[in-house]
């Protein structure tokens, strides 16, 4: 992995996962085991985000982030320089949810997320996802 900043989230296996943003390139990743039972992170898809969130020109510098995801579901949130996205991984519709005021932060405009998916709490499965894999790989390497 060779991001700067990136979110954990839920993989499309299921298993822990991980999203981030280099040069307008969104990277997602899977944590797997390899060989002898040693786990890592192994590359799931690479998605341009260049052309589906039409940055223009003037911001080209100022590389996009995720900013985070809806559990239970393929939605991830990308902020650019004036904007926050939604971008659904298997079919890559984006949908611009959030635009900036510059005194006031984001004004959310429109969000076309169900109620019950929003009540999800994502933090707590997500850390209980880490340190799952983290004990996981802890106990496998006494082991050894």
């Amino acid at each position: 992995m060779n991001v700067k900043t990136g979110t954990v989230m839920v993989a499309e296996d299921s298993g822990l996962g991980f999203a981030g943003v280099k040069d307008y390139n969104l990277f997602l990743w899977s944590w797997k085991a390899k060989d002898q039972g040693i786990a890592g992170w192994a590359q799931l898809k690479v998605i341009q985000l260049m052309t589906l969130l039409l940055v223009p020109k003037r911001y080209i510098k100022v590389s996009p982030r995720v900013t985070g995801f809806v559990e239970g579901t393929d939605t991830i949130f990308i902020r650019t320089y004036d904007s926050i996205f939604t971008l659904k991984i298997k079919s890559g519709q984006v949908r611009k949810v959030a635009r900036r005021w510059w005194d006031d932060g984001f004004s959310f405009t429109k969000l076309d997320i169900a109620a019950s998916n929003m009540a999800t709490p994502t933090i707590p499965a997500t850390l209980l996802l880490v340190l799952a894999f983290a004990l996981q790989s802890f106990v496998k390497a006494k082991a050894e």
